[in-house]
């Protein structure tokens, strides 16, 4: 699952900001994790390892093509390599990075 969080960011610092960032993918993670656990769920689709199976990318509301961070694997990435990364792993699984 690929989820695109947008960020009003104007009034944080970049500091702030990445701190926010990880907030909400450890978030968006853990809610991900609980609802494939649930039993209707699981009768379907059985997970092993939630965490690998959520992408969260973080853009800038003023310009949505510009990637903030990315949370993948439980981990939130800042640096280009690590974004790069997870744009080939999305889009090599056939979904759609950005629109």
């Amino acid at each position: 699952m690929v989820v695109i969080q947008t960020w009003h960011d104007e009034r944080l610092k970049p500091r702030a900001l990445r701190r926010e960032i990880r907030k909400i993918g450890d978030a968006f993670s853990a809610q991900f994790e609980a609802m494939v656990a649930q039993s209707t769920i699981s009768k379907r689709w059985t997970i092993t390892n939630p965490k690998t199976n959520i992408v969260v990318r973080h853009v800038r509301l003023s310009d949505l093509r510009e990637t903030l961070g990315v949370t993948l694997s439980g981990q939130t990435l800042f640096d280009e390599k690590g974004i790069a990364n997870a744009k080939a792993e999305v889009t090599a699984r056939g979904a759609i990075w950005n629109w």
